[in-house]
């Protein structure tokens, strides 16, 4: 049914369904696929997190149809030829976003951290991490009501999309047309999403930088935590 209605959409319109369907919501989709928009989203994400409510499912009730159709749109530019029209596209978002920096947050604790009861906490949450699993993490150390990984969380996640979005704008970094599971490890995720080289590069900078900006916010909720666990046996 869908091969027959979009045939009869190339020959009577010049374009097939997802070509039409972009054209009649362009207007949102152009509104939703700019960065202030996406660093907004960001920003609802990560606060619904700081509440203890999943912030992708929150959210991806108005991300998912565009980022998916972003995908479809790329994917068909990409066998014709042409240029990827779509930057919000896929897991893009995750990608260069959450899952680098959990995963940062992670390395900091088990490099610089004091506290037993966190270093132990990031032992069990680092291999889930790898794999885009980070429940053990929000949870576990926890990320939730914690206003130290509240704004590092807000400045990461805002701060790679902003640098990635910049780089696929311009033409030096390709754009996802691939959905793949989103167990697959974040630099083998960017590269197989976007067949570019370039994109392991750009995540593994994006999460020395994370672990840079991280490194502060962690080392003073360590401190915090330290007092408590001193506090806990001198009783």
């Amino acid at each position: 049914l869908f091969m027959l209605l979009n045939a009869l959409c190339l020959k009577g319109l010049g374009v097939g369904i997802s070509g039409l369907v972009y054209k009649l919501f362009q207007p949102l989709i152009s509104a939703t696929g700019s960065l202030p928009s996406i660093l907004l989203i960001n920003v609802l994400m990560t606060t619904f997190w700081f509440f203890g409510i999943h912030g992708g499912n929150m959210v991806g009730i108005v991300t998912t149809p565009l980022t998916t159709l972003g995908l479809t749109l790329n994917a068909e530019a990409y066998t014709a030829g042409k240029p990827l029209p779509a930057i919000f596209a896929g897991a893009v978002n995750s990608v260069y976003g959450g899952w680098i920096s959990y995963f940062a947050v992670v390395i900091v604790i088990l490099l610089f951290c004091k506290s037993v009861q966190r270093k132990s906490i990031a032992k069990v949450a680092a291999i889930p991490s790898i794999f885009n699993i980070n429940e053990p993490l929000i949870f576990g150390l926890p990320t939730v009501l914690n206003p130290f990984t509240l704004i590092c969380f807000l400045l990461l996640n805002n701060i790679n999309f902003s640098i990635v979005y910049l780089l696929m704008s311009n033409g030096w970094l390709g754009r996802f047309f691939v959905q793949l599971p989103f167990t697959v490890p974040g630099p083998l995720q960017a590269y197989l999403a976007s067949m570019d080289p370039k994109s392991i590069i750009v995540w593994v900078a994006l999460l020395a930088l994370d672990i840079v900006i991280a490194a502060p916010f962690i080392k003073a909720y360590d401190k915090t935590l330290l007092l408590e666990e001193g506090e806990k046996s001198a009783d």
